[in-house]
């Protein structure tokens, strides 16, 4: 719990979900249960929880309350609670790994890493097993191959997005660079409008430079000084690029 300033008043968790109490740690596919979950996105106006869970899906929590262990109110990527298929599909996914919410438009982005792509899902209101409105990576909802091009992804882990500008950072770890799409509007398998990471959309050179990355992870951003925290695995360092414009292939601005 956080106090009237948002700062927290202990060091004691309040609640648990995905286990019915503290000291339980199994993997289950359940409504309430998860396993090895990798990320999480806040829709803060309706105070809806997104999980993404290891079971090949999305879990969604309401969180106007918690109870320890309580089930979810919806599911994304299975057509049940109890189902964990991997699937190249428009409503099935494979290793989902980030998430990034668009609160504005109610949007979710997935960076759905086995099927190297990124799926987009209209969440305003959500129907089990629903189908995703768009796909980035790959041109359609039934491909799935890894490639190196302006358009394309190989195991995509780390997402951020840009509210003010509708641009989406996604991580494309396999190629070791960050591919920047413009998302005001979406054309499945759109072109990347920006490259991080490499000099252009074709590279990838696996070097520790100023403006190269070696495996780019997971990603955040600050809206406020427009400031892109990417992390550079194989380099054991976090790289910090500039964003208010970019240029393909351009230098961080620091190193930590």
């Amino acid at each position: 719990n956080l106090d009237n300033n948002n700062q927290i008043t202990d060091y004691t968790a309040d609640y648990v979900i995905g286990q019915s109490d503290f000291t339980s740690n199994i993997a289950t596919v359940t409504q309430s249960g998860l396993s090895s979950p990798q990320d999480l996105a806040y829709d803060f106006i309706n105070q809806r929880l997104f999980v993404s869970d290891s079971n090949n899906r999305i879990l969604i929590f309401d969180v106007t309350s918690i109870t320890n262990g309580e089930d979810a109110i919806n599911v994304l990527g299975q057509s049940d609670f109890t189902s964990n298929t991997s699937a190249t599909t428009q409503s099935g996914l494979s290793g989902p790994q980030s998430l990034t919410y668009d609160s504005t438009n109610q949007i979710l982005f997935i960076s759905d890493q086995d099927n190297n792509r990124v799926i987009v899902f209209d969440v305003t209101s959500i129907t089990n097993g629903e189908d995703a409105i768009n796909v980035l990576g790959q041109f359609d909802f039934t491909s799935s191959s890894g490639a190196t091009a302006q358009n394309r992804l190989v195991t995509p882990r780390g997402l951020a997005f840009d509210s003010i500008n509708q641009r989406l950072f996604v991580g494309d770890d396999g190629n070791s660079r960050v591919l920047v799409f413009s998302v005001a509007s979406i054309t499945n398998g759109e072109d990347a409008i920006n490259v991080l990471g490499e000099q252009d959309f074709v590279s990838v050179t696996q070097v520790r430079t100023q403006n190269n990355l070696y495996y780019a992870y997971y990603l955040t951003y600050d809206p406020e000084n427009q400031l892109l925290f990417v992390s550079d695995d194989w380099s054991h360092r976090i790289m910090v690029f500039d964003v208010t414009s970019i240029t393909n292939g351009e230098d961080a601005i620091n190193v930590l």
